[in-house]
């Protein structure tokens, strides 16, 4: 694993510049102004944090360029944003969720975290944040943007998300039924669960942090496909070692048997 060790102590500002001729960085576009039309579309949200206490050095910008690699060999166009306010990347999410035609993957490296669900006194339920170095946004909120503006029933819909605590912040529901009935589009997310979920995240995970990304799209690559039961399969025991699950969710059954990247025949 000396790759994934290097991978973290290459300088932020050489790997945001690898990232910037792969993808358009959306901070030099006018919101306004911005308005496209495009069937494959990847949009990248990269946070490694300013802030000292959540900084977590060049590696997910690293990650962030193995999946613009990733995607630009399939002919995507690729946007990212690296460390924007919550509100900005908000915005953004709702336009491209709303242009994109065909086939949009959103991609997260960064952090999450939980906090309690205090506008009910009397509920142990948690909520997802998206963390951000000045805010979060709530998993609810995300919910319904994916809810409320994919462009169509046609659209497929990729989330992966590699996360320093693991986990996910989008929450597709675990009953494909109840999936089915909330969302309309064809929505698959991947990400990885610590089979702890008590643990506590390790001073060297930052050494492994990425390693599903670098798995999920090489494996893609080499078989030509990303059907999300078979990488399932292939990946749970590639992760095993670092007590690593295989989250997956989808908003149809048969989304887990088809391809949900569009690869050349």
């Amino acid at each position: 694993m000396d790759v994934m060790k290097l991978r973290s102590h290459v300088k932020s500002d050489e790997v945001l510049g690898v990232l910037s001729v792969l993808a358009h960085d959306l901070s030099s576009f006018d919101f306004d102004s911005f308005n496209f039309y495009a069937p494959k579309v990847l949009f990248i949200l990269v946070n490694n944090y300013t802030d000292e206490s959540l900084h977590l050095g060049s590696g997910p910008i690293s990650d962030a360029v193995v999946a613009a690699s990733f995607h630009r060999y399939l002919n995507y166009q690729v946007y990212f944003l690296h460390n924007p306010a919550p509100e900005v990347f908000a915005q953004w999410l709702q336009k491209i969720l709303l242009y994109t035609t065909e086939n949009l993957t959103i991609y997260y490296s960064g952090r999450r975290t939980e906090v309690f669900d205090y506008d009910d006194e009397k509920s142990t339920a948690l909520n997802e944040l998206l963390l951000f170095d000045n805010g979060y946004i709530l998993d609810e909120d995300l919910r319904v943007l994916l809810k409320r503006y994919p462009k169509g029933k046609e659209t497929k819909v990729l989330l992966v998300s590699d996360i320093y605590e693991s986990g996910s912040v989008w929450f597709i529901p675990p009953s494909v039924e109840k999936a089915e009935i909330e969302y309309y589009s064809n929505i698959v997310s991947i990400s990885t669960l610590h089979k702890d979920l008590d643990h506590v995240v390790p001073a060297e995970k930052i050494h492994y942090q990425g390693l599903f990304t670098f798995l999920l799209f090489a494996s893609a690559r080499f078989s030509g496909s990303l059907v999300p039961n078979e990488i399932q399969i292939y990946l749970a025991p590639l992760l095993n070692y670092y007590q690593l699950d295989v989250e997956l969710y989808v908003t149809k059954k048969e989304l887990r048997e088809e391809p949900v990247l569009p690869f050349a025949q």
